[in-house]
């Protein structure tokens, strides 16, 4: 509100006011869209990176560890080559919707390739990484996917890394996530693999 007169006596007001609501809509879609996957509206390597960083900073201060599980979709190619890219769109916002409903709530899903995924699990125990890759593997292989000219079934497989202080940085224990994953697509495909030393140590325990 201005007085306009120049003077003390005031005679008129003149108020200005601005709608703002179309500008801070744009702002949120301008956010939403940079942490966030455009097709399946999951979260982006930007946001991946950026909730990485803040649980291995509270990893480094308090010692709670968290699980990375790297997921790849099963002869993928495939349903592009049948169905066209525009079907193998469809079926990967549909594996996104199913990834959703399987997940926790506290859990990070992200897409981070063509049919490449990665879940960031808070959990610091190998069975409980287990459990919720376990749940996610089966969520995705549990129907075939209703695409625009046909149906399509598809599976994924999963490679599982737990971070420790004792790991020198985050992209370690990415490696070791791919590796295992790597490992679950030569052993057949559409299964859960855990990072080959607590493999080995859970087996040890078991024993």
């Amino acid at each position: 509100i201005a007085n306009l007169l120049g003077g003390d006596a005031v005679d008129g007001l003149v108020a200005t006011f601005r709608d703002v609501t179309e500008q801070r809509n744009l702002e949120r879609q301008l956010s939403h869209r940079a942490y966030h996957d455009e097709l399946t509206g999951l979260a982006n390597r930007r946001a991946l990176d950026r909730a990485l960083l803040r649980e291995w900073r509270r990893l480094q201060r308090s010692g709670t560890g968290f699980a990375v599980l790297a997921m790849d979709l099963d002869h993928f190619k495939d349903v592009n080559d049948r169905f066209g890219h525009p079907a193998g769109d469809q079926m990967l916002v549909q594996v996104a919707a199913r990834l959703r409903r399987a997940a926790r709530e506290v859990d990070l899903i992200a897409r981070v390739g063509g049919e490449e995924f990665i879940v960031l699990v808070n959990v610091s125990s190998a069975q409980g990484a287990q459990i919720a890759a376990e749940r996610l593997r089966v969520a995705v292989a549990a129907a075939p996917y209703a695409l625009k000219d046909g149906l399509a079934p598809i599976t994924i497989s999963i490679g599982i890394a737990l971070a420790t202080q004792e790991d020198p940085a985050i992209a370690d224990i990415l490696e070791r996530a791919d590796q295992a994953l790597y490992r679950a697509k030569r052993e057949g495909r559409n299964r859960v693999c855990l990072e080959m030393d607590r493999s080995t140590d859970l087996h040890a325990a078991r024993l």
